[in-house]
């Protein structure tokens, strides 16, 4: 049983092409900042493999850590790194400003999306007020999921018979930071680091054919 959580801000219809047999997890139902682990607990014997991309991964990651029981393997696509860190001063001011700079960012960020997303969905997911705190109050609360998983990770380090891998959009490796980090996070995982150079954030939704063969079988 593949379980899919999206990144964040990404609506779950953009996957369904990419992962036609995954089990794909509805933000806007079960938030990222609070989706419950017990949403694996479902009357079946398959074994779990956990899908989770950007800030979805870090959700993956916090499930398995909380139910290792119930979970196989882990496949983490550019995931948001678990931190202790708070957000400095200057993300905090950033985030405090997002309401104001909204109306200006969603025409620039839509036309990165706008191969992926239908006028329907676009009205579902992203048009109205509504909408737009419910992704800004999940952008600001980004933060506590990362400092709960690298508390759980610290008291409870991920079983070993939970196979991990994660793939990450490596572009041209200059971003030092972000490799660094997701070098960090494979190895406190124990976990099978896959570079996809060439590739940016949105490779599960560009190529998924990239992330196919480290699907396995949905039985």
């Amino acid at each position: 049983m593949n379980i899919l959580f999206p990144g964040l801000a990404l609506a779950p219809e953009l996957y369904v092409t990419g992962f036609p047999k995954a089990c794909i997890i509805d933000p806007w139902v079960h938030p990222w900042s609070t989706a419950s682990p017990d949403l694996l607990i479902a009357p079946s014997t398959y074994s779990r493999t956990l899908i989770g991309h950007s800030l979805g991964g870090l959700v993956a990651l916090e499930w398995a850590l909380m139910h290792p029981e119930l979970v196989d393997h882990l496949l983490l696509l550019d995931p948001t790194t678990p931190s202790e860190r708070p957000p400095s001063r200057a993300e905090h001011a950033l985030l405090s400003a997002m309401p104001a700079l909204t109306p200006a960012l969603v025409p620039l960020t839509m036309p990165t999306l706008a191969p992926f997303i239908s006028s329907s969905i676009r009205h579902k997911r992203y048009r109205g007020s509504r909408n737009i705190k419910f992704l800004l109050d999940e952008l600001r609360n980004a933060h506590l999921r990362q400092s709960r998983v690298a508390t759980l990770l610290k008291d409870h380090p991920l079983p070993a018979h939970i196979r991990t891998t994660i793939l990450i959009g490596a572009g041209n490796g200059t971003e030092h930071e972000f490799l660094s980090e997701q070098h960090q996070l494979a190895q406190t995982l124990n976990a099978t680091l896959i570079h996809l150079w060439g590739e940016g954030h949105l490779f599960p939704l560009r190529h998924p054919e990239l992330v196919a063969p480290f699907v396995p079988p949905n039985y």
